[in-house]
């Protein structure tokens, strides 16, 4: 019986080593950082990197742009208040214009050249003078 009992623990301590063995070879190719988990967390790694790399460039990229765009708006509204400012002035000019043509329209006729000259001249002296103001304004 005792040689029975003995044969058993042998053949348990057999198991025990096999099953040891087994567990050392699945844990080394665990280990392995070429194919096994070791390897699947280096590659992680390598990808978590090159992921905040890129994360970093498109923020900075990003941040540079709306600078620009800020800038480009900024230009764009004073352009806008220039353009604002030239067809206001533009307005003016037209109704001095209108003005002076309506006036030109409601004069009597001149009785001879020498009139009619000196009243184109005094005319377009204020109309001249008109444009100027309006563009100066």
């Amino acid at each position: 019986m005792e040689l029975m009992a003995d044969g058993l623990l042998m053949v348990a301590a057999g198991v025990a080593a096999l099953y040891c063995w087994i567990l050392s070879r699945r844990l080394q190719a665990l280990k392995d950082t070429k194919q096994g988990l070791g390897g699947a967390i280096a590659g992680l790694s390598h990808q978590v990197e090159e992921i905040q790399r890129t994360l970093d460039q498109s923020k900075a990229h990003a941040t540079a742009e709306a600078e620009r765009l800020a800038r480009l708006v900024e230009q764009a509204q004073a352009v806008a208040t220039q353009v604002d400012a030239g067809l206001t002035r533009a307005a003016k000019v037209a109704r001095v214009r209108r003005a002076a043509h309506a006036r030109a329209q409601s004069e009597p006729p001149a009785q001879d050249v020498e009139t009619a000259q000196s009243i184109g001249a005094a005319e377009r002296m204020g109309a001249l003078k008109a444009l100027v103001d309006g563009l100066r304004a």
